[in-house]
């Protein structure tokens, strides 16, 4: 059970695991932690297995923490019990969120006064979502669905489709058939001439058009769906944001 100071001062560790792995640790104060893919959650974990919004931890002064899944694709569980309605957590428990394993553990407020804590946090994420969406690129991926193949990243500004030597994605046909446009407001997807096939869910891209999460690409005889971020690797590699309170961390008074 959480302590009467923890309850207080709405301080709580999280710990996200991949496969026993330990790819984020964090101490986190504030009365509200959303959990999902997308960059204004206060943890974000870019990985396709969990929703844009999964799931939320909500603090309510005399009760604790209680979590409550917003909608997810893949469901959120409780120490492998999935959770249908708003349910309380105890330090201890064990959140499951797509292929991640989020612990908690109780944090007295003390425990941020220690140096490490801060220097960890720092190099992880930024105080508000517009400095972290400035300071970090905009990254994406196709996967294919009807050819052999690794996802296909979207790290750089200019992807570029068709049959000629040095493009970066080899489809039969003419030269030249789209582009996908990396730019500030996300990744546009461009038919590069009136021969080429080129749709989006179903509906041809005459010039050019904005690509959102779990789009279903056409390009000629092959079919990809777009995703936000990058697949893991062989080695179960994922990146774990934090988004920290206004105001930061708050450091305990000193009697």
């Amino acid at each position: 059970m959480w302590g009467p100071a923890a309850i207080l001062s709405a301080v709580i560790q999280l710990v996200v695991t991949l496969k026993g792995r330990t790819v984020g640790r964090y101490d986190v104060e504030g009365t509200l932690v959303r959990i999902g893919r997308l960059p204004d959650n206060e943890v974000q974990i870019d990985n396709r297995s969990v929703s844009r919004l999964h799931c939320v931890l909500e603090h309510e002064s005399a009760e604790g923490w209680f979590l409550e899944d917003k909608g997810s694709h893949n469901g959120t569980y409780v120490n492998g019990a999935k959770v249908q309605t708003r349910t309380k957590v105890r330090n201890g428990d064990t959140i499951g969120v797509g292929q991640f394993m989020v612990s908690l553990r109780a944090a007295e407020t003390d425990m941020l006064a220690s140096s490490s804590i801060g220097s960890r946090i720092s190099v992880r994420a930024s105080r508000d979502p517009e400095t972290r969406e400035k300071l970090a690129s905009e990254k994406g991926y196709l996967l294919r669905e009807n050819s052999p193949g690794a996802p296909i990243p979207l790290v750089q500004d200019l992807c570029q489709l068709g049959s000629a030597p040095g493009l970066d994605v080899a489809i039969p046909g003419p030269p030249k058939r789209a582009l996908i446009v990396r730019g500030y407001g996300g990744f546009q997807l461009v038919n590069v001439g009136a021969a080429a096939e080129v749709t989006r869910n179903g509906q041809p891209v005459a010039d050019r058009a904005w690509l959102e999460e779990d789009d279903l690409l056409v390009i000629g005889p092959l079919r990809f769906t777009f995703y936000r971020g990058l697949p893991c690797d062989e080695s179960d590699q994922a990146t774990v944001f934090l988004q920290l309170p206004p105001g930061g961390f708050k450091p305990p008074s000193k009697s």
